[in-house]
Parts: C-alpha cells; sequence; structure tokens
C-alpha cells in the first residue's frame, strides 16, 4: 500500500511526535508500503531553520530508506499564539503549494494532529489523490489549547472547533492515543469511526535485563523496590509552573 505520512514534525527533529512517527514509518515500511514524508523544514524545538535547510522552498531527501519531502515554514517558539498560528499556516500553504506534486501519488494519507490547522490541506491532498485519511490525533485541539487558557472564547475558537468538526467529518478513521480520549471525542462526535493507537516501545532498547543497580541506589531504592520513572515532556501543556513562586 503507497502511504503518505503528513507531519509538521519529523526528525532531524528531537520530541516526542518526532520519534513516535519516524519509529511508526519505520515499522511500515519494514512491513512491506510504500512509505513517503511530507514534512517540514526542520526548525523545533530551537525555532530557526536548522543548517544546510535554510532558505530552500523543497528538499527532497532520503533519511534511513525513507523518503522525506520538505517544504519551507516561517518557524516560531513564541508563548504567543498569533506567531504559533502564523508559522502552522506558513507550513499550510507550502505543503499544499509545493508539496503536492512532491508528494506523489498515495492510496492513504496519515495526517498528524496538532496542529490542527494542516486538516486544511491534508483533506485537500488527500481529495486530490483519491486517498483516505487517517486523521492521528495525539493532542484534541482546540480542547487543551482551551484548559491551557491559550485560546479564549471568541472568534478564533469557534473558527477551529468549525475546523475541527470539518476534519473529523472528512476522515475515514480518527486514531487516538488511549481510550479516554477516545471517549471524549465519540461523546462530542458519535458519528465517528475511531480506533486507539497507543504509544509503543522497543522491547530491545528497553527490557528488564538493564536494571542497573547504581541508578536504583542513586535514587534511594532497594532492590526490591518498585520505581517509576517519567520520560515525557516538560512543557507548557504539564503546568510544572503551577503554584511556584
Amino acid at each position: 500500500m503507497k502511504l503518505l505520512m503528513f507531519t509538521q514534525y519529523f526528525p532531524p527533529e528531537t520530541g516526542a511526535p518526532q520519534a513516535r512517527l519516524y519509529e511508526l514509518a519505520i515499522r511500515l515500511k519494514a512491513a512491506g508500503h510504500q512509505v513517503r514524508i511530507l514534512t517540514a523544514m526542520p526548525n523545533y524545538p530551537r525555532g530557526r531553520v536548522f543548517d544546510g535547510y535554510r532558505g530552500r522552498l523543497v528538499v527532497k531527501e532520503n533519511q534511513n530508506g525513507l523518503d522525506v519531502v520538505r517544504t519551507a515554514i516561517w518557524p516560531s517558539i513564541s508563548k504567543s499564539f498569533l506567531p504559533r498560528f502564523l508559522s502552522y499556516c506558513s507550513f499550510v500553504l507550502s505543503s499544499l503549494m509545493l508539496g503536492f506534486r512532491a508528494a506523489g501519488s498515495t492510496e492513504v494519507v496519515l495526517l498528524e494532529s496538532p496542529p490542527i490547522f494542516l486538516c486544511v490541506s491534508g483533506v485537500v491532498l488527500s481529495r486530490l489523490r483519491g486517498a483516505r485519511l487517517i486523521l492521528m490525533v495525539s493532542d484534541i485541539w482546540p480542547d487543551i489549547l482551551v484548559r491551557m487558557g491559550s485560546v479564549r472564547a471568541g472568534p478564533l475558537l469557534s473558527a477551529m472547533l468549525a475546523l475541527e468538526s470539518w476534519a473529523y467529518r472528512n476522515s475515514t478513521l480518527v486514531a487516538v492515543t488511549n481510550p479516554g480520549a477516545r471517549r471524549q471525542l465519540r461523546e462530542r462526535f458519535p458519528y465517528l469511526q475511531t480506533a486507539v493507537i497507543s504509544n509503543g516501545v522497543d522491547l530491545s532498547l528497553f527490557r528488564p535485563g538493564l536494571r542497573s543497580k547504581r541508578i536504583r541506589s542513586m535514587l534511594g531504592g532497594e532492590e526490591s523496590t518498585f520505581l517509576i520513572g517519567y520520560c515525557g515532556l516538560h512543557g507548557i501543556a504539564q503546568g510544572l509552573a503551577c503554584g511556584v513562586s
């Protein structure tokens, strides 16, 4: 099957979606599928396009056997919503205007959200290619933005809610990472075809045989102590600054 993975984030950037989508692409290719990635010029988390990509509109490259097409983006890591919104929109436009022909034919478009604005070009690309659209939702926008206080009631929130509904209606399947998110979507959009594709782990890298007595001792744990480690993002959405003076 021909698959187009459509995402704003991809290595050599670092981060949760970058790692997850790269590993998914590698495994889809290993399963015999033809995988191509349409993504932005790498810029995260620095907020500027990486050396070697700067000033270029389209870059085609092969990354460990994966065909990757990159189009221009105006990067921003501002905490203010407007600069980040403009950054999102810049990739929406470049992916449509420059990425359509470069991405080639496909049978399925795997679209990563957030940012939800990428759904505009994702739906258009899937329609133009006659492909099924699978919307992979790792964070439910705009809900999470409202909870964080980044977006308040008004025209922008209304537009984002309308875009969210439109994107779901035009998707063959909406995939989320956990059952709670699936229940949340079904309560609001009972007509949706949904699936749970949870995050996984590479057991060749993480396994019980890698136990370290030295690290357990450093953390104050005995041999029989059950330790839990958090390896996730420490970012704005985690609210780590709340209550800190």
